[in-house]
């Protein structure tokens, strides 16, 4: 067997919710790279910035009712939302030469990966503690949490298959000093594993026995969600399209129902409702996020309709309102092209919505962010 290529950590990453997981086989391994490459060499998205820049110098304004205050049943005192710290967006998949405004730069999961900042910049994090990253979240301070392959083994010939020998599945905790302060091996010989999302306690992960939070300081881990109860057969292989979780409630849009999101409540292991996309125009959902106090559902999803763009639909949790479903434009050409588009998410706050594609292909690519706001 040849050493794993160099650019496989650029290609081993691809976002918690479509990641089919590593079950310890390297050419499964090498498979993602070529996939990878694949994608990287359309260059489809060459001109959605370009659009998304006269778009975006406004703000979109979404008009929905604000939630309802909650009173305790002792005092009757008025409680309103909980605001929580603003989720990082972090440059999924972005593999070639970026720029926001100023120098470009590099990404790539081998050597590092971008992170576009809420003030616009371009910022990046070095590649620690396995070869490459497949998945990393952004913690509130600064902190990263990682998971990607280490061939312990390089350029050992050894028979492929779910039992291969030399391979780590590292789950690795980076400071806001871009210092390593965990490198846990968290793989199972024969079992598949990918990273959904973190808090600054726990990972959780997906494994052949369901959702799995694991705790950073111990390594113990318990079953939040198992497969039947998320109405999957097998949670790998593209069977979950896209997922989030926040607090108690875990989002997921499974394959055989895409367009139709269903939000489990993690302590009662139970199904809390279904939130249907609006109308019959959606394909396939790509990216889902819950909002921070977990109202609102932003979903970005393939349209069926001429276009054949990205939409994100806004959806209130509470009752399944569909409150707004916008195109982000400049997506059109790129699902034309059959490259698989990408509109990463990330809410600045309870309200604010940004979303920015992920430009791939040769050239250097400008990256920028719409805002959409919920009033």
């Amino acid at each position: 067997m040849d050493e794993i290529p160099r650019d496989v950590a650029d290609a081993v990453r691809a976002s918690a919710q479509t990641a089919k997981g590593y079950a310890g086989d390297l050419d499964d391994v090498r498979e993602r790279a070529r996939r990878q490459r694949k994608r990287q060499t359309a260059g489809a998205f060459a001109g959605v910035v370009a659009v998304l820049a006269a778009v975006g110098a406004g703000v979109t304004v979404w008009r929905a009712p604000a939630p309802p205050a909650t009173s305790t049943a002792a005092t009757g005192q008025v409680v309103a939302p909980r605001s929580q710290p603003a989720q990082r967006l972090l440059l999924d998949g972005a593999a070639g030469s970026y720029r926001a405004g100023g120098s470009a730069v590099t990404l790539g999961g081998r050597e590092r990966v971008g992170e576009l900042a809420p003030d616009g910049r371009l910022i990046t994090h070095d590649v620690v503690g396995a070869d490459g990253w497949d998945r990393v979240v952004g913690l509130p301070g600064g902190g990263l949490v990682a998971l990607g392959a280490h061939d312990t083994m390089p350029g050992t010939d050894r028979e492929d298959g779910v039992d291969v020998a030399g391979l780590e599945i590292n789950l690795v905790v980076v400071g806001a000093d871009g210092k390593v302060g965990l490198k846990r091996d968290v793989r199972r010989t024969g079992e598949a594993v990918s990273l959904l999302t973190a808090t600054g306690t726990t990972a959780f992960l997906w494994r052949p026995a369901g959702l799995v939070a694991h705790d950073l300081g111990s390594g113990r881990e318990r079953v939040l969600l198992s497969p039947s109860a998320l109405g999957v057969g097998n949670l790998f292989d593209g069977a979950v399209q896209a997922a989030d979780l926040a607090g108690d409630r875990l989002v997921l849009a499974r394959e055989r129902d895409s367009c139709k999101p269903r939000v489990f409540d993690t302590a009662a292991r139970a199904a809390v409702v279904s939130l249907p996309l609006p109308g019959s125009t959606c394909r396939r959902v790509t990216a889902l996020r819950l909002s921070p106090d977990g109202t609102v559902l932003a979903a970005a999803y393939e349209s069926s309709a001429a276009e054949r763009g990205i939409r994100i639909a806004l959806i209130r949790v509470a009752d399944g309102t569909v409150m707004s479903d916008r195109a982000v434009a400049g997506t059109e050409r790129a699902a034309q092209a059959k490259t698989g588009p990408q509109v990463i998410i990330a809410w600045l706050d309870d309200r604010t919505l940004r979303a920015v594609p992920v430009p791939s292909g040769a050239g250097t690519h400008d990256v920028r962010a719409l805002a959409l706001t919920v009033d």
